[in-house]
């Protein structure tokens, strides 16, 4: 159930209780018809007037009573906007971000391909490899892997995150092969895997590892760079980025927490090659 308050009083209050709820009131504005209500269950609805700019929205789960402005930190989930980027070394590694949130939708974009803006406003130019995106849950069974988005993710991601610009096409080759999944997942801890195609899960379980390990360069033989070449044979660098968009936390990590938690490495296994997948959409 949703309270509905239109006061400069409780704001005043509210950051003077609680330093989540002023990094929120700062960070997490967002216009009122731009925010879906499916997006934002279970919380608090709080419209902030006065002179905040225009009338705006933002969503915070509370406990204890608003009249005591009672705010449990530890109890309170409000879902954000995660930015990552960085280069690969070899064709095969793989770059692992640990996620968590209280259930409800959100999105999982990559840049690197096409280039864009991510939400934390950073400038990526296309030119980056050709990515796969595995998404494991908290016992390390994989949910989806895909290499490819829709151009309805992508141009949903864009409302859900204003100011993002995803989805773009290269301007050297003309393809779309960043990825996009979207959905509604259950609470709990997931990690996302990032790798190069097709570079994808040897097994249904993330501790069976990926097709291409120990092939540093696989990609070399399709370009003249020797690596980072995707499959019509242009040379591509070695750069990703990548947003989680609607989670409570964000980390990326060289080893995923499944694995440290069971102590399991990654085995390498035998690989094929095959036209690129359609893309997948989680539900």
């Amino acid at each position: 159930m949703y309270m509905e308050v239109e006061n400069q009083e409780v704001l005043k209050a509210l950051r003077s209780k609680s330093t989540v709820v002023d990094h929120a009131v700062f960070q997490n504005l967002s216009l009122k018809n731009q925010i879906k209500p499916e997006h934002n269950q279970g919380g608090m609805r709080l419209y902030l007037g006065g002179d905040i700019m225009k009338k705006t929205s933002i969503y915070l789960k509370v406990t204890g009573i608003l009249g005591g402005l009672i705010l449990s930190q530890a109890s309170m989930a409000i879902p954000m906007n995660f930015s990552f980027s960085g280069n690969f070394v070899a064709d095969d590694d793989v770059q692992f971000i640990n996620f968590s949130g209280s259930g409800g939708s959100g999105f999982l974009v990559s840049y690197g391909y096409g280039g864009g803006i991510q939400a934390d406003g950073s400038v990526v130019p296309a030119g980056g490899f050709d990515i796969v995106t595995s998404l494991f849950d908290s016992n390390g069974q994989l949910i989806v892997s895909v290499d490819e988005g829709d151009v309805n993710c992508f141009a949903g991601a864009e409302i859900f995150a204003p100011g993002i610009d995803a989805g773009n096409s290269d301007p050297v080759t003309g393809s779309l092969w960043d990825t996009c999944l979207t959905g509604t997942l259950p609470a709990g801890a997931y990690t996302i895997a990032i790798s190069q195609y097709d570079n994808s899960p040897a097994g249904l379980n993330l501790s069976d590892g990926f097709t291409r390990e120990g092939q540093g360069n696989f990609t070399g033989s399709d370009c003249t760079n020797g690596q980072f070449c995707d499959i019509n044979g242009d040379n591509r660098t070695p750069a990703w980025a990548f947003d989680v968009l609607g989670a409570d936390s964000a980390n990326a990590v060289s080893v995923p927490a499944t694995l440290v938690l069971f102590g399991v490495g990654l085995a390498g296994l035998g690989w094929s090659r095959g036209n690129k997948a359609q893309t997948e959409v989680l539900t």
